[in-house]
């Protein structure tokens, strides 16, 4: 699956015979560039309590992916942004494809969660890249955090449930703050 305002820039050969030779992938992602061709992280941690109070900390799965300076072939990652995502038919049809409950945003780590769900790996290429032409800004924040609502609201049970909502509150809460006093 690919977003239509990208573009590969490698053989994606590479990442199917990956896909292909471990039964135990569920999922393969490969690196984001923008318009520049600059690197943009897209994988990351599922939510929990600290990454819903700073959703930067959903990124931060190790040094090299704040740098884009990876030093392995593959890594094994929580979610993969899903403007670009290869999977076999069967694993797509056995998650019931993207929950349309969500309208944008974390529509991807919902997918990945269901994928893990199934005990299957998600996997990040660095050496495979594509541009994609996005436009997330800052007024698109609410919907991110629509998106994480629903999240919670399908994978958590009991106090990780509450305690997770609470912490995205406060950064909701923080962020609006910080918008209004024109600080964002």
């Amino acid at each position: 699956m690919i977003n239509n305002d990208t573009i590969v820039l490698d053989d994606l050969k590479l990442v199917l015979d990956t896909l292909k030779s471990d039964k135990s992938i569920g999922v393969v992602g490969i690196n984001m560039l923008n318009a520049k061709k600059e690197y943009l992280p897209v994988a990351g941690n599922f939510p929990n309590a600290r990454n819903m109070l700073q959703l930067v900390k959903l990124l931060d799965v190790s040094t090299e992916f704040k740098t884009g300076n990876f030093t392995k072939n593959q890594y094994e990652v929580g979610w993969l942004g899903g403007s670009f995502l290869m999977l076999s038919k069967e694993t797509y049809v056995k998650i019931k494809g993207f929950d349309e409950d969500y309208f944008m945003y974390v529509e991807d780590v919902d997918f990945c969660k269901k994928i893990a769900d199934l005990g299957k790996k998600r996997i990040f290429m660095p050496r495979v890249s594509y541009i994609h032409f996005i436009g997330f800004n800052n007024s698109k924040k609410p919907l991110l955090i629509k998106g994480y609502k629903i999240y919670i609201s399908k994978h958590m049970k009991g106090f990780q449930k509450m305690i997770c909502l609470l912490s995205l509150n406060i950064n909701k809460i923080v962020k609006n703050i910080k918008t209004n006093l024109k600080l964002d």
